[in-house]
Formats: C-alpha cells, sequence, structure tokens
C-alpha cells in the first residue's frame, strides 16, 4: 500500500538593511511499498528528502552572499 511523505525545510536570514532573504522547499513523495519498510527504513526515507530540501534552501541562500559558482552560473550568455 503506497504512502506519502511529506517534508520541508524553511529559512529566514536577517539582513543588514533591516530587511531578510527566505527561502523554502517543500517535498511530498510518494512510497509505492511503504507497508514493506521497516521504521529504520521509513526514517532513512525521511532524511534523504530531508537533506534533499535542505541543501535546496542553502542553494538558494547562496545566491545571495555572492558565491562565485552562482554569478558565473546566472551571468548570461553571449
Amino acid at each position: 500500500m503506497p504512502a506519502k511523505l511529506m517534508t520541508g525545510v524553511r529559512r529566514q536570514i536577517p539582513l543588514a538593511e533591516n530587511g531578510e532573504i527566505e527561502a523554502w522547499c517543500q517535498v511530498e513523495a510518494e512510497l509505492a511499498n511503504a507497508i514493506d519498510l521497516s521504521g529504520e527504513e521509513f526514517q532513512h526515507q525521511a532524511r534523504l528528502l530531508y537533506a534533499a530540501c535542505w541543501q535546496a534552501v542553502d542553494d538558494q541562500l547562496s545566491w545571495r552572499d555572492g558565491s562565485p559558482w552562482t554569478h558565473a552560473a546566472l551571468r548570461p550568455r553571449r
């Protein structure tokens, strides 16, 4: 029996200019064989989804700090 697993991450960082920057990610996955998963396997799947969300939010927030790879990635091609 399939089961749905949903997780998400939201982070806000205050800016020096009295503003803030926010990034969030929410993922929902269907586990096809959820009934066959042990508690440990289910937690492993949940951790994988959470880690993917955390990485996506971290990537979004790193664009603000001037990371060199993001400037190159966002620069228009000529």
